[in-house]
């Protein structure tokens, strides 16, 4: 299987004059992570939802701050996005690609035409990539052993949060260990889930000082089990397209189930 079999055609992209704003706004109200950014036809960058936040000071800011650091912030997408990014032709194996998004921590590859132009042709996404390796595992051309559990690859190292805890210091924990998804727990009991887009809202809705993860948290959880298959989980991450799910094993919460560690295994079983 290569790229060009399950790779997104026809990506969304931005123009390097686009607002740093605009960007955040385009990447949270169609679920993105990573926006190619186009000039004259041509691929000339990649900005990804870090890049905004590092740009922006991760929740936005208040107008205070941007007034006094409006001089010294940069504004514009091509003040920060990858202007060199790696990317990948249509005929490359799933499996190289996986191992390069892998070995480059990057979530998505932009694909260019083959010719060896900078014209875009498609995106290979996170999500891409799990149904990819749902269909070789349905299939039976992977190796014996390559459908692991949830629970063999899940991050075991959590960092979680108490129903009380204010949106800033939520916002403070996610931006201090780089993660996007924090459990909610209540002795030990998962009780919800709040995304970093969740929090960000609050942010920009002027109410992070006032309000906690108790009143926007998502009660309702889809977790995996850790003995699940992995492909189960994986076809379960793309169709209700979450990057994670908190993983339960006799319904104590033992870790978490990222796109990360999926392509990290992806990378080692997929056919190159």
């Amino acid at each position: 299987m290569v790229v060009s079999e399950v790779m997104t055609p026809h990506p969304t992209c931005i123009a390097p004059d686009t607002s740093l704003r605009d960007a955040l706004s385009v990447m949270d109200d169609n679920d993105f992570r990573h926006l190619p950014v186009m000039s004259g036809g041509q691929l000339v960058g990649l900005v990804s939802e870090r890049d905004l936040l590092e740009a922006l000071g991760w929740m936005g800011g208040d107008v205070a701050d941007e007034d006094v650091l409006a001089d010294e912030r940069p504004t514009r997408v091509g003040d920060v996005m990858s202007r060199m990014p790696s990317v990948a032709k249509p005929g490359v194996p799933i499996g190289s690609a996986v191992a390069e998004m892998v070995a480059r921590r990057i979530g998505c590859l932009p694909i260019v035409d083959a010719e060896g132009n900078q014209e875009l042709v498609g995106i290979l996404t996170e999500r891409d990539i799990a149904l990819a390796y749902v269909e070789h595992v349905s299939n039976g051309t992977l190796s014996p052993g390559s459908d692991p559990t949830a629970g063999d690859v899940i991050s075991k190292v959590l960092i979680c949060a108490a129903p009380d805890t204010s949106v800033q210091d939520a916002c403070a924990s996610c931006h201090a260990a780089g993660v996007r998804h924090l459990p909610v727990v209540t002795n030990g009991e998962l009780v919800g889930v709040v995304s970093d887009r969740d929090l960000r809202a609050a942010a920009r809705a002027g109410t992070h000082d006032t309000l906690h993860l108790s009143d926007l948290m998502a009660r309702e959880v889809e977790t995996v089990d850790v003995d699940e298959r992995l492909s189960s989980a994986a076809q379960r991450m793309a169709d209700l397209a979450v990057s994670a799910l908190p993983a339960l094993d006799g319904g104590r919460l033992v870790g978490i189930l990222t796109f990360t560690d999926l392509l990290k295994h992806v990378g080692k079983v997929m056919p190159r």
